[in-house]
């Protein structure tokens, strides 16, 4: 439609302004994945999720879909039906944090520094080198948490590569973002639980 209107108006000017967008999550994905590609969450192929400061299952920030489909893998209905897991990470207890199978409590200033921690354990679980170069070059930052949540964390999603599924809230900056992105890299999200169209 867009093409149209600027066959038909060459000299028409599209400005657009989305008060509540996530403008740190988009400069992570054009800077991971290039211009004009979005990234979309599938929680219905997630068997491990992890929730970084991110209250997606409140519908009135992430929409009813993405209820919907994490949702759809909660409900057993017959006996050895396997269930997803979900492990949150936040500042605050949100609703994703009163469904957590396993919750830590972060200070918003250890939201970062629990990122990396947890992309260096993922790193070696994957034997992935590009996660560890992005962890490197990551600031370290000060972290008093228990490291077997995080290295507990980190392993049950590497055992779950194409089926693990990380989230961070979108109001963190573009490069927890992009760490983000490179630990779903590493856990083999892309294409299967995380989704980039161009």
């Amino acid at each position: 439609l867009l093409g149209q209107l600027r066959e038909k108006f060459p000299k028409m000017l599209w400005a657009e302004y989305e008060p509540l967008g996530c403008d740190e999550q988009e400069i992570a994905v054009r800077a991971c994945f290039g211009p004009d590609t979005a990234v979309t969450t599938d929680f219905s192929r997630a068997d491990k999720v992890l929730a970084v400061d991110s209250d997606f299952l409140n519908a009135s920030d992430s929409g009813v879909d993405q209820v919907r489909s994490f949702m759809a893998r909660r409900r057993v209905s017959e006996p050895g039906q396997p269930m997803n897991r979900l492990y949150v990470a936040e500042t605050r207890y949100t609703s994703t944090g009163g469904m957590a199978d396993h919750r830590l409590r972060l200070k918003p200033s250890e939201v970062g520094p629990f990122l990396r921690a947890l992309g260096q354990e993922v790193a070696t679980e994957t034997a992935n080198r590009s996660l560890s170069a992005v962890v490197d070059a990551f600031p370290q930052g000060s972290l008093t948490l228990d490291q077997s949540w995080i290295a507990q964390c980190a392993k049950d999603l590497s055992t779950s590569k194409g089926k693990s599924l990380v989230v961070v809230g979108e109001q963190h900056p573009a490069s927890v973002q992009a760490l983000a992105l490179a630990i779903n890299g590493a856990l083999g999200a892309h294409g299967t639980t995380l989704r980039g169209l161009k």
